[in-house]
């Protein structure tokens, strides 16, 4: 370790994937046993699978979800979850600072091709995905992915036309989406918030009313349905695509560490809303640097037992000193926990996920 850096170098050239596996628990000795702090464990890269290392160490400092991984036994039967499993425990061992993460990248790319490794991918839709083969493993509906990241979006529509009828359909989401303008060098993610994703839209003479049988004006709005998920992963939208050009918006946004409040993004008229936290603190941080042609991840995260942060950068760590260097203008993915649930809740769950 020198200036709070800890750093694995190896080659990774001439070895495979099932190679690897031999290696898979690389160690690296400390001066002293202090050094060595669960979590702090570097991702190899196994060839531009820096978005996998990206989403996992986000995956990783949520701390309901390792918890969880971390008391599954060795009797699982489920390829993706043991091996991620097996992956946390070396992770938050103590143990090792470096690991190489092959036998999970392994099953993942038998399920989905599209992510094996040489080819740059996006870390949003890697977590997703993965988040969604970890829970059809479960083989239940409720599972704990469900519980902890699934929530609802409820869209209505006014008719202004006349009948006044209100049309209400309802969204599961896993993450939550916001598009970000290139035409302004810099706002808050709460304007994003209000003014784009949950701001009402008129609809002018585009809305179909099913009661007035005719194009009418309307009113569009999107709110939050409670439950509000324990876990909230925002993707900030940097990546825009048409069918000549692809490019990276680098607008800077702010986002707030600690007290994010959803609570005027939900549904007005719910008696529950008194009863539930709405404020999320930040946990973790997935960046993209460079270009979308030419791009590198790299994670911020709080580790749980020390409450620092850190930025992880494949196999390289170092300590975060002032947290005002967290908030960049490459933040992709925000990972937030809500503040009393995940803090004061202890979910058990069988095998099964019921």
């Amino acid at each position: 370790m020198e200036n709070g850096w800890i750093k694995f170098e190896t080659a990774l050239d001439d070895l495979t994937l099932a190679e690897m596996e031999f290696d898979q628990y690389s160690m690296i000795s400390f001066e002293t046993e202090d050094d060595l702090i669960p979590g702090l464990c570097g991702l190899t890269n196994l060839g531009n699978t820096c978005f996998m290392n990206s989403a996992l160490q986000c995956l990783s400092n949520i701390p309901e979800l390792t918890r969880k991984i971390l008391s599954f036994g060795n009797e699982i039967n489920a390829p993706i979850i043991g091996a991620y499993s097996t992956l946390i425990k070396t992770m938050w061992s103590g143990e090792h600072v470096v690991t190489i993460p092959s036998s999970l990248l392994l099953n993942i790319s038998e399920n989905l091709p599209r992510f094996r490794r040489y080819r740059q991918q996006d870390a949003q839709e890697f977590m997703n995905y993965f988040l969604h083969l970890i829970h059809q493993e479960l083989t239940s509906e409720r599972t704990l992915i469900t519980d902890l990241f699934y929530g609802r979006i409820q869209s209505s529509v006014k008719c202004l036309g006349g009948c006044h009828s209100i049309e209400t359909n309802e969204e599961v989401i896993s993450f939550l989406p916001l598009p970000v303008a290139n035409d302004i060098d810099e706002y808050n993610i709460l304007y994003l918030q209000s003014n784009d994703f949950f701001r009402e839209e008129p609809l002018n003479g585009d809305y179909y009313c099913s009661k007035c049988l005719d194009l009418k004006t309307a009113r569009q709005k999107a709110d939050l349905v409670l439950p509000l998920p324990p876990v909230l992963i925002i993707q900030l939208k940097r990546f825009t695509y048409d069918l000549d050009s692809s490019a990276k918006i680098d607008t800077y946004i702010d986002f707030p560490l600690r007290d994010l409040d959803l609570g005027q993004y939900i549904i007005q008229n719910n008696d529950e809303k008194t009863n539930v936290s709405t404020l999320y603190d930040l946990v973790a941080v997935s960046n993209h640097t460079g270009s979308l042609v030419a791009g590198h991840y790299i994670t911020y995260a709080r580790n749980d037992r020390n409450k620092k942060w850190y930025s992880f950068n494949d196999e390289t760590i170092r300590e975060i000193i002032d947290e005002h260097d967290i908030v960049t203008k490459n933040a992709y993915i925000l990972v937030y926990i809500q503040r009393t649930t995940l803090q004061q809740r202890i979910i058990i769950y069988s095998w099964e996920g019921a």
